[in-house]
C-alpha cells in the first residue's frame, strides 16, 4: 500500500519524463537511480522487453512470465514459464536443504546449505551446492545462481552480445521471501514481520532508502 500513485508519479516526473521507453536501459542501471526496487524492476523489464524486440527485428509483441514456488519439508520447487513473442522458455528448480534455515532478527535467512537442481525443458539438468552463513552470502549464492540462469534463457531466446535481459519478478526476491516464510509462524505478529521483510527487499538490502517508506 506504500507504493502508491503519488510517489511512483513523483519519481518518474522527477528522472523519466520525455524519456523514450527504447533508452530506459541507459537512463536507470539501478535500484539507487529511482530509489525504490519495485520501480526499477518494472522498468528494467520494460527496457529489456524493448531490447528484445530490436534484436528480434520486431516494432511490436507481448511478454509474459509465470512463478509458481512451492516449498515443502525438504525444501521449495520453483517452477518459472516465459514468453517472449509466442516463443516460450519452461525450467524448474528444485532446492533441496541439507539443514534447516536460519533466520536473522528481520527474519530474512542467514544460512543455506542445499543442492540445487536445475530441469529446463529440453536441456540437460544442472547440480549446485549452495552454501552460506550470513544474509551477504546468502544473497550472493542466490544472484549467481539466477544469473546464470539468466543468460540460460538469454541465450534460448536467441539474444546475445550487449542486449540486456531482465526476467522479473526477480527469483532471488521470490526465494529468500519463500524461505522467511517457512520459519514464521502464524499469528497476529506475521503480517508485520512480513511487511518488514518486504521493506527490507524493496529498500535494495537497507541500501537505498525508498521514498514510499519516507526516504
Amino acid at each position: 500500500k506504500r507504493c502508491d500513485f503519488s510517489c511512483l508519479q513523483e519519481l518518474t516526473n522527477e528522472q523519466l519524463k520525455d524519456v523514450p521507453i527504447s533508452s530506459l536501459s541507459a537512463s536507470v542501471s539501478s535500484a539507487g537511480d529511482v530509489k525504490c526496487l519495485h520501480l526499477f524492476e518494472i522498468l528494467a523489464g520494460a527496457a529489456s522487453f524493448c531490447d528484445c524486440l530490436r534484436a528480434s527485428g520486431l516494432g511490436e509483441g507481448t511478454e509474459q512470465e509465470l512463478v509458481i514456488i512451492a516449498p515443502d519439508k525438504a525444501g521449495l520447487t520453483a517452477a518459472n514459464t516465459h514468453d517472449i513473442c509466442g516463443k516460450c522458455d519452461h525450467v524448474t528448480i528444485r532446492l533441496d536443504h541439507s539443514s534447516p534455515v536460519r533466520v536473522n532478527d528481520v527474519n530474512l535467512p542467514v544460512s543455506l546449505d542445499a543442492a540445487v537442481r536445475i530441469s529446463p525443458d529440453g536441456e540437460q539438468e544442472t547440480t549446485e551446492v549452495l552454501c552460506g552463513t550470513d544474509f551477504e552470502t546468502v544473497y550472493a549464492q542466490l544472484n549467481r545462481l539466477f544469473s546464470r540462469c539468466q543468460h540460460r534463457e538469454k541465450r534460448h531466446f536467441g539474444l546475445s552480445g550487449r542486449v540486456k535481459f531482465s526476467n522479473y519478478p526477480s527469483m532471488v526476491g521470490l526465494f529468500l521471501l519463500t524461505m522467511s516464510h517457512e520459519s514464521m509462524s502464524g499469528g497476529p505478529l506475521r503480517a508485520a514481520k512480513i511487511e518488514n521483510i518486504l521493506h527490507y527487499l524493496q529498500t535494495d538490502y537497507g541500501k537505498h532508502p525508498c521514498k514510499g517508506f519516507g526516504g
